[in-house]
This record gives C-alpha cells, sequence and structure tokens, in this order.
C-alpha cells in the first residue's frame, strides 16, 4: 500500500478523534476509505491498523492511568487495611468490566461479515443516522445516579451489548454503550468512564490479534514494510494516541456539562455525508 507523512498522520487524527467521541469511528473510516480511494484498506495495511489501535490503547491507558493503578493494586491486594473499603469497590468495578465484555464474544462469529459492509455506504449511513436518534433521544432524558456502588451485573451486560453492536460500521461504540448506560440510570460522568474502561481489554485484544496477523503478513511476503514505511506507521500511530487521550479529556469536559446530544447533529450530517457519496460514486 503506498503510504506517505501526511496520509499517515490524517488517519491517525481522525481515528483517534472518531474511535472516541460519539461519532462512530467505523463510519469514518467507511466514508474516508471512499474519499481517499482506500477501498480494501484493512486487508492491504493490517499492519497499520493495529499500529493505529495499539495508539488509541496507549492514549486511552494514559487517560485512565490512576484508574489503572487502583485495578492492580487492588488486584495484588496491596493495600493498607484503611483502604479495605476501595479494594471492595475497585474489585467489583474490576468484575463489571470483565462481564461486560462478554457480549463481546457474542459478536465474534459475525465479525468478519460485518467487515464487507465498509464497502456499503448506505448500511453506514443508515447506521450513523439511527446512532444519531440513540444518543439525540437518550442524552435528553433524565440520568440515574448509579455508580460503580450500585450499578448492577445487568447494567453492565446491557451497556456491553451497546458495544457489541460497533461491529457494524456507522454504529458508534461508545455512543451505543453510552445510551445503554442512561437507558439503565447510570450517572452520566460515571457512564463515560465506565464506556472507555470497558473499552480496553476488548481493544487489547484487537490489538494482538492484529498485530500478530499484521507481522505474519509481512514476514510472509505479503506485505511489504520499508523503514521508511515503517516510520511513517509509527507517526500514525502516536497521532492516534495523542488525539485519543485529548479527545478523552474533551469527553469528560462535557459529559460534566451534561452537553453530548450536539454529537447527534454530527452523526446525522456524516450520515449525510455518506449518503450522498453512495449516490456518487
Amino acid at each position: 500500500m503506498e503510504q506517505n507523512w501526511l496520509k499517515a498522520i490524517l488517519l491517525g487524527i481522525i481515528r483517534g478523534i472518531s474511535e472516541i467521541l460519539p461519532i462512530s469511528g467505523s463510519g469514518h473510516q467507511a466514508i474516508f476509505q471512499q474519499i481517499l480511494g482506500m477501498q480494501g484498506y484493512q486487508e492491504k495495511a493490517m499492519l497499520f491498523e493495529a499500529m493505529l489501535r495499539l495508539g488509541l490503547f496507549l492514549g486511552t491507558v494514559h487517560f485512565f492511568r490512576r484508574e489503572l493503578r487502583s485495578v492492580f493494586g487492588t488486584l495484588r491486594q496491596k493495600r493498607r487495611a484503611t483502604q479495605r473499603g476501595e479494594i471492595r469497590l475497585t474489585g467489583r468495578l474490576v468484575f463489571l468490566i470483565v462481564v461486560s465484555a462478554l457480549p463481546m464474544l457474542l459478536a465474534v462469529p459475525f465479525y468478519e461479515k460485518a467487515q464487507t459492509l465498509y464497502a456499503n455506504l448506505l448500511f453506514t449511513a443508515v447506521s450513523l443516522a439511527v446512532s444519531g436518534i440513540l444518543l439525540f433521544v437518550c442524552d435528553h432524558l433524565p440520568h440515574g445516579n448509579k455508580d460503580g456502588k450500585n450499578m448492577t451485573v445487568s447494567d453492565a451486560v446491557f451497556m456491553g451489548f451497546g458495544q457489541a453492536f460497533s461491529v457494524l460500521p456507522g454504529v458508534s461504540r461508545s455512543g451505543l454503550a453510552l445510551s445503554a448506560g442512561w437507558l439503565k440510570g447510570v450517572d452520566g460522568e460515571f457512564a463515560m468512564e465506565f464506556t472507555y474502561l470497558m473499552w480496553l481489554p476488548v481493544l487489547l485484544v484487537q490489538v494482538i490479534a492484529q498485530l500478530v496477523r499484521g507481522v505474519l503478513a509481512v514476514s510472509g511476503g505479503t506485505e511489504t514494510v520499508s523503514g521508511l514505511l515503517f516510520a511513517q506507521y509509527l507517526a500514525g500511530t502516536a497521532a492516534a494516541s495523542v488525539l485519543s487521550y485529548l479527545s478523552l479529556r474533551f469527553m469528560r469536559f462535557l459529559t460534566r456539562k451534561k452537553n453530548l446530544g450536539n454529537f447527534a447533529c454530527y452523526c446525522w450530517s456524516a450520515a449525510m455525508v455518506a449518503f450522498i457519496l453512495f449516490l456518487t460514486c
């Protein structure tokens, strides 16, 4: 695949923003594949795709570094006795995160089939429009006050199903998971944090799987990656990492302001772009 510095960084920026904000990273990927003439992009550059996801993972880990330190501290049981209440709460949060990832297992058999839909811009347009409607409606509903102390297993699983539908292009993973949390009465800010924390183990598995596939493709001769091209891949990875971190900060700010409904308008605009591309390309 021909690549250059600008395109690599641009794709990293697009992924860093669109995968975090509730505007559908897969939908933007489908649109920009068409605009930039990159149909079949994932098949031609598996290693670059894996490195972009690695950038997303690193940016998200850095944003939640305090929470993750607390989680790993709990797992090692190295807390003082005065912090046992915190240990129980953090341990419960880890359990809820694990449970929320289970619905993703149901989506695995449909993953390859879903990848074929990236070339279907009509499907992407409809998915973006529906994502916008759900985000708009749920953002205008009164939010509950559930957090890590009283969030139930069914709440976590319900949010997990929202995440599982993100295998479809145009479906906003974060938007659907957030909407599911709000519908179950989860506090707005906690729903935002839980949405991305439950994404981390899923994202890590995706990174490892795609890195293995990418390395095998390169070593097997189906892809050729020069030193210059790999440096460009790294630039895209860095862009995805930085933009994902900044996007998470922006999401936390908007969640506290209770102002996420405007993303619905953006989803509808993106749906219109996808529909126009479907009609003209």
